[in-house]
């Protein structure tokens, strides 16, 4: 594997100018007061209910906050973002290169918040494109319940169900954001009744993202986000109710795959 390789799948977005930094403050789960140019850490992008549309990266650059998202809700971002950005003195762009990734530290880029033996560059024209290192930056993505989402599985789960919280990707202190209401509701008088679950499912096929997975008897307990068919096995990333423990095997919808939920 190269030192640095792309991460074609993903894409980077770069807030800019005088209120660049309070922009963000206002449309995204982190609190921003407490993000440095040191390192990158999650955060979403809400609805006014509280659903994540977006999950990203973010890291402070200066006075820009540069976001690293899927390449696949780069045009959500361009052309919804700037609607809320009325009366600010912002800029968003979403650049034409990819970012780059080492898995392993870098002096040539930032790590990873949670995993400080990875790193990721804003964006990069110069890095190659090294499948076999992108496919293991993929499977740690997977492995550490990052919960990329696509346009079928965005506005459907609150923030908390993602997992973002245990990422510290979710503050319930700062200054109002889409969703905020919501979101403090369920924190401090609900209960979160779905969370992240990792499954194996073999040899068996990768169900389709926001696939209804059900249990043996036909109820339905969650569904996929995401995942990873790799050297004849697949594993995903789904968001399950939190009684869907560890062993239990789930079913996609139709029938035609199962697996197990992983630990």
């Amino acid at each position: 594997m190269s030192e640095g390789f792309r991460l074609d799948h993903l894409a980077v977005a770069t807030l800019s100018g005088p209120d660049a930094l309070a922009f963000a403050q206002s449309q995204f789960t982190l609190d921003f007061d407490h993000v440095g140019e040191e390192s990158w850490h999650p955060c979403a992008w809400c609805d006014p209910k509280g659903k994540a549309l977006i999950v990203m990266l973010a890291s402070c650059r200066e006075s820009d906050i540069d976001l690293v998202l899927p390449k696949s809700q780069a045009e959500l971002l361009s052309t919804r973002l700037p609607l809320y950005a009325i009366g600010r003195t912002v800029n968003i762009a979403v650049s034409e290169h990819a970012p780059g990734g080492w898995n392993a530290p870098s002096a040539h880029a930032r790590p990873l918040s949670w995993d400080e033996q990875r790193s990721l560059e804003p964006a990069t024209a110069t890095l190659p494109i090294d499948g076999t290192a992108s496919s293991v930056w993929q499977r740690a993505d997977l492995d550490q319940r990052i919960p990329w989402l696509s346009g079928q599985t965005s506005a459907r789960h609150l923030p908390q169900s993602l997992g973002l919280e245990a990422l510290d990707g979710l503050s319930f202190s700062k200054g109002c954001y889409p969703g905020q209401e919501v979101i403090a509701r369920v924190h401090y008088l609900g209960k979160v009744r779905y969370r992240t679950s990792l499954i194996d499912f073999g040899g068996n096929p990768l169900p389709e993202p926001a696939e209804t997975l059900r249990d043996p008897e036909g109820q339905r307990v969650g569904e996929l986000l995401w995942g990873l068919q790799q050297d004849g096995n697949a594993r995903g990333l789904a968001v399950l109710t939190v009684d869907c423990d560890a062993g239990q095997t789930v079913v996609s919808d139709g029938g035609s795959s199962s697996g197990q939920v992983l630990p």
